[in-house]
């Protein structure tokens, strides 16, 4: 499984998982990381070019983003 650079086991490096810190559902973890990442970055009229989920609070609190 492979999207913009995320893979389980770089997950699993940043979420310091290990044997003495497991994490249950790892693979299913990075997929849902990879498809947000798709979803943001294929949505740029809420998220921007940038694909930030927070640029979607900038039109609808009334300031730019």
């Amino acid at each position: 499984m492979r999207g913009l650079g995320t893979t389980a086991e770089k997950t699993a490096q940043v979420m310091q998982v290990s044997s003495d810190n497991p994490m249950i559902g790892l693979e299913g973890r990075a997929s849902l990381l990879v498809n947000l990442s798709h979803a943001l970055k294929g949505n740029a009229t809420f998220f921007g070019v940038e694909g930030r989920p927070g640029n979607m609070l900038g039109p609808s609190a009334g300031t730019p983003a």
